[in-house]
């Protein structure tokens, strides 16, 4: 038989070569002079200058990864894909979590990002999970001996410095606790599907 795969998602990663350390300086330059309360399980910034110096190869980079996510879904002129906001998250070591760390998707988007600045083992995986949301319902995790792209309830993507990933707006994600020694640092991007 002839199969293919239909309705599908995708996952980008790409792990960049950038001065990752002058970012984690800014992050906590940013998070030492911040005037907001805490909030239980870290820190989160409001929205970033894209052009601040410290952030410029980086978004430079996500800008890139957007264009060919552009191509993936043969989006044409007028229309084009903008970068539209990015903030960071500073998760601390435990199982306190930061409110955008539960399950959630980012309404009037079109695709998110996450980088991460740092990250150690068992800081916490991202989980995505499959849109095709009765997937679950009629086929149990316990029924199926491995997980391919037919029958995966979930993704589970591990942080690493310097690994930049790519997933569209519409699926529901959260991240799981940090539970290393050591805070967890991201920075989310979103990007709008915009009519010129």
């Amino acid at each position: 038989m002839t199969v293919e795969a239909r309705f599908s998602s995708p996952l980008c990663i790409r792990i960049l070569h950038i001065d990752n350390q002058k970012i984690e300086d800014y992050c906590f330059q940013l998070q030492a002079e911040s005037t907001a309360d805490p909030l239980p399980g870290g820190w989160q910034s409001g929205m970033l200058d894209f052009n601040a110096s410290e952030l410029k190869p980086l978004v430079a980079h996500v800008k890139d990864m957007l264009t060919e996510v552009s191509q993936l879904y043969f989006i044409k002129s007028p229309y084009k894909l903008v970068l539209d906001n990015a903030w960071i998250n500073i998760n601390n070591p435990g199982l306190d979590q930061l409110p955008n760390n539960y399950a959630h998707l980012h309404p009037e988007y079109f695709f998110s990002f996450v980088y991460y600045v740092k990250a150690e083992k068992n800081a916490g995986n991202i989980s995505l999970v499959n849109p095709t949301t009765l997937l679950e319902f009629a086929l149990p995790e316990r029924a199926s001996s491995e997980f391919g792209m037919f029958n995966a309830s979930r993704i589970q993507v591990t942080p690493q410095p310097k690994k930049l990933i790519a997933f569209p707006a519409w699926i529901q994600h959260f991240v799981n606790p940090n539970t290393s020694e050591t805070d967890r640092i991201s920075i989310a991007f979103n990007a709008k599907l915009t009519k010129y």
